[in-house]
């Protein structure tokens, strides 16, 4: 396979600390975990196609 890196703005996606988010694409899953301590607005993650990554919480999924 091949991979690309890309960002996504997390500002309203990520709203609580210390919350543990993935990231999939295709059928490939990422996670990821972010605490809002550490100021950080974009994360960058390694995906097949940005165009069909998505954050997913709780079973809701976000775009971009």
């Amino acid at each position: 396979f091949s991979f690309e890196f890309f960002c996504v703005s997390l500002s309203q996606v990520l709203p609580y600390s210390n919350s543990t988010y993935i990231v999939y694409s295709t059928s490939i899953f990422f996670q990821w975990s972010y605490s809002r301590h550490l100021n950080v607005h974009n994360a960058c993650i390694k995906s097949r196609n940005r165009t069909r990554a998505r954050w997913e919480r709780g079973g809701r999924q976000e775009g971009n």
